[in-house]
């Protein structure tokens, strides 16, 4: 996997250069082959990062925008040092310590000579873009929880002042979103989440966890959630793709630009029977929508039991023998040991010919060299795609030229909506966290241990 040389990202840091398409968040850029010891998660001012390995991408997460997680703090001596708080704070009237550790300022620091809040209230990061973006919404938070902004420079702020920050100060929680990870300032933002030396809760815009830069932060931080917003996107795209295939679309193009005038037969959603693999957020705003248009939908997935939106649920071992009776076949769950190429020549044999192929998960559960093989054959009729194994995919890649293949560059939930519905679960997780609640998303640190 990996981009062209000179299309890796990070080119402002001599390292790489940005192949990204932008956008909200569903992409995850990661590197591989980072070498042992390539990032000091301990907190000292000048710890040494090790060089790293080469960088790579692959898009992962659909979690809203696409996200560049790259922890690339190499050749990057400082240290984040702690803030210095302590006696800092002037004229407060009265200092309460909620729940969980949280301190809060219920007076008011006169006269604008508040300089820092208590040395236990949490510090969370956000990028400055999606604090102004989310400021009207933050509005009295401040006595609960400082705010700390990174903008495209790497300049750090207070958000409540506007103050320019000398150090980054330790940070408690941390929102990582397009914003950040697709900021010029990505290595800034990294070091504080990477560094921070007691890192309590990370919110994800993205759904998924298997990147390894994800799984990074999710070693470090206590708490670790997600985001599945994305799905609502991404299942308009499936209908889109599905429709445009069930219509006619190719044809009535080609009719088109050839100034041909020929009435063709087409099909609709309603009626046609739909197999889901990795029957989850999306999958079941896929079949949410299907079933509204009536079709049928099939879910498969390795928990039992019913599904919103799916007809009938069926367990992994039953795929082979679901393929031949779908019209429509869609691949979303996460790329794993497991579903590693799993859309071999013996998947794409055993469907139907006039049946459409979609893959909205991950470009390595698909061996494309068998997809476009199984499509000169004639079986599946088209594919439409928008993950591949290579990304960004190379200009002279023969999947581009196929006559049978649909691909957008992995932009399906890139919408206002999508980052709407990022920020909505940040927000709706940031009261819980500052309340003492149970967050929502969150991930088992089991989930993120080696081996």
């Amino acid at each position: 996997m990996g981009g062209e040389p000179g299309r890796d990202f990070l080119a402002a840091f001599g390292i790489a250069r940005l192949s990204s398409n932008g956008g909200a968040v569903t992409n995850v850029e990661f590197i591989a082959d980072v070498r042992e010891g390539v990032v000091e998660l301990a907190h000292e001012r000048r710890a040494q990062a090790a060089g790293f390995g080469r960088l790579v991408g692959q898009h992962v997460g659909h979690v809203a925008a696409p996200i560049l997680v790259v922890p690339a703090i190499a050749a990057h001596p400082d240290g984040v040092g702690r803030a210095k708080h302590a006696g800092e704070v002037s004229r407060v009237t009265e200092i309460v310590r909620p729940p969980r550790g949280q301190a809060g300022l219920s007076g008011a620091c006169a006269g604008g000579q508040c300089k820092a809040k208590h040395e236990r209230m949490k510090t969370c990061l956000l990028h400055a873009r999606t604090f102004a973006r989310l400021r009207p919404r933050l509005k009295g938070l401040s006595a609960a929880v400082r705010i700390v902004t990174i903008d495209d420079a790497g300049k750090a702020h207070d958000a409540e002042t506007s103050s320019l920050l000398a150090e980054m100060p330790p940070i408690d929680v941390a929102f990582g979103n397009a914003d950040g990870f697709y900021s010029p300032a990505v290595r800034e933002f990294m070091t504080a989440i990477l560094k921070a030396p007691d890192l309590d809760w990370f919110q994800s815009a993205a759904a998924g966890i298997e990147n390894p830069a994800l799984m990074m932060i999710g070693q470090k931080a206590r708490q670790y959630t997600t985001n599945h917003t994305q799905a609502e996107a991404m299942a308009e795209w499936a209908l889109w793709q599905a429709l445009d295939f069930l219509r006619a679309g190719p044809a009535h193009r080609a009719q088109q630009q050839a100034g041909e005038w020929k009435r063709l037969g087409a099909r609709e959603i309603r009626g046609s029977r739909w197999l889901v693999v990795g029957y989850g957020s999306i999958g079941q705003a896929v079949g949410r929508r299907v079933t509204a248009l009536g079709g049928e939908v099939t879910g498969l997935r390795r928990s039992p039991g019913p599904a919103e939106g799916a007809a009938r649920m069926v367990a992994p071992d039953a795929l082979m023998a679901e393929l031949p009776r779908a019209d429509v076949v869609l691949l979303c769950p996460p790329h794993t040991p497991e579903t590693e190429g799993m859309a071999n020549a013996g998947f794409f044999a055993a469907m139907a010919p006039h049946a459409l192929f979609l893959n909205l998960g991950r470009g390595a559960l698909v061996d494309e060299a068998a997809l476009m093989a199984a499509l000169d054959a004639g079986r599946p009729a088209f594919a439409a795609i928008d993950v591949t194994r290579t990304e960004p995919l190379p200009s002279d890649n023969p999947l581009w030229a196929h006559p049978k293949i649909a691909i957008t560059p992995h932009d399906s939930a890139d919408t206002p909506g999508t980052i709407d519905g990022a920020d909505e679960t940040f927000l709706a997780n940031l009261e819980r966290y500052l309340t003492g609640k149970p967050l929502k998303h969150l991930v088992d640190p089991a989930a993120f241990k080696q081996g």
